[in-house]
């Protein structure tokens, strides 16, 4: 037999041993990174579920606010059926593509501008905001509010939002009386809304 043949067997037999190590260990670090890789598509599916329905969370009520002309009036009937804070808002709708884009409808809405050639714009809309809120039931002012230039407080997926102001409402059925002072030609073209929403939901 050859002298060498043990010798060799040996550095096999330790060969195949570190073999299986280094095999066993990769597929620990393949289980690893698969159980990774799966934590995160299941974190990414909830994330997907549950921030639309944040974001498309429908207001309590809503109507259309022309922002220039004559037309300056505006009223919206609305039930509370859940006692708590409630926020009345103007929504300014921006499309992904086309004209009237976030940055565009941002900057009419009164944006700052963040161009550093470029002198900050007035924050605001250049127009003021008169409301009230009216119980129904007795037909009693219970709110009054004058906004000057409603100022951009937070956005959505598709829309730009300025919180007016925030009250607490018990059940019960209200008004909301909305006249504008002032106008917006910047805001040409742009859907702009008035909005009662739950004060406690995301934006």
């Amino acid at each position: 037999m050859n002298p060498s043949l043990p010798i060799v067997l040996v550095i096999l037999t330790c060969a195949c041993a570190c073999g299986r190590t280094v095999f066993a260990q990769e597929k620990t670090e393949q289980h690893a990174d698969l159980l990774s890789v799966a934590m995160a598509k299941v974190a990414t599916v909830i994330a997907l579920i549950l921030f639309p329905l944040v974001g498309l969370a429908a207001p309590l009520a809503q109507t259309d606010f022309d922002v220039i002309g004559d037309y300056r009036e505006h009223s919206l009937e609305f039930s509370v059926e859940k006692p708590g804070a409630y926020a009345v808002q103007v929504d300014y709708y921006y499309a992904d593509e086309g004209a009237f884009s976030r940055e565009r409808v941002w900057r009419a809405a009164g944006g700052r501008s963040n161009g550093k050639n470029e002198m900050p714009d007035k924050p605001g809309a250049s127009f003021d905001i008169d409301t009230s809120i009216i119980e129904l039931k007795g037909g009693r002012e219970i709110y009054r509010s004058y906004i000057r230039r409603p100022i951009l407080s937070s956005w959505g997926d598709s829309s730009l939002h300025a919180e007016l102001f925030r009250l607490s409402l018990i059940s019960g059925e209200y008004k909301l009386l909305v006249r504008r002072v002032g106008e917006s030609q910047a805001l040409a073209g742009v859907v702009v809304k008035i909005s009662v929403v739950d004060a406690r939901r995301g934006k």
